[in-house]
């Protein structure tokens, strides 16, 4: 697990998005900073917990497999 300070003004979904490309990832950082999950907007300093993501398993097959 790694850690991000927050800047003023940002919300768990744009900082899921500059981590990860992907603001519905928020709900990881929200678990793992159990003492922000009220906050909406960051005043700016707070150091969140970043936790690792679970590599990527796509499956895609062919129609005719």
């Amino acid at each position: 697990m790694t850690s991000y300070i927050a800047q003023t003004g940002e919300t768990f979904d744009a900082i899921a998005r500059n981590l990860w490309n992907d603001e519905r990832l928020f709900q990881r950082l929200v678990d793992a900073n159990p003492q922000y999950r009220t906050v909406v907007f960051f005043a700016g300093g707070e150091t969140l917990n970043v936790p690792n993501l679970p590599a990527a398993t796509t499956t895609i097959k062919a129609p005719w497999e």
